[in-house]
């Protein structure tokens, strides 16, 4: 039995949106850019010693496209083995947030 007269158009049809659609995925193959390994990668910028254990540092942050201040408090006695504590600033800390600067996290860690 023949497909009827009002049956071919919507083969037509198909089969044409089934190219453009084959021919749409085939020009969307994405292109993957290489990262550039030059200057924006993250770096030291500054190191200072402000007190016998504390440090304060600057980091070059790529993503930040500025320098992130870090203030590493160091244990009692460098030489013994002791834990290490990362205290985050966290969504109200703000930029110029620090546990140095707004809590006694120093005295806390003093023994």
């Amino acid at each position: 039995m023949a497909p009827s007269k009002s049956a071919r158009p919507r083969r037509g049809a198909a089969r044409l949106l089934t190219t453009i659609i084959g021919v749409g995925l085939l020009a969307m193959n994405p292109v993957v850019a290489p990262a550039d390994p030059g200057s924006t990668a993250a770096h030291l910028d500054h190191l200072r010693f402000e007190q016998a254990r504390l440090i304060d540092a600057g980091v070059y942050s790529a993503a930040m496209n500025s320098i992130v201040r870090l203030r590493v408090l160091r244990a009692v006695d460098p030489d013994a083995p002791a834990p290490t504590l990362y205290l985050l600033n966290g969504a109200n800390g703000g930029v110029d947030g620090s546990w140095y600067d707004k809590t006694d996290v120093a005295a806390f860690f003093a023994d």
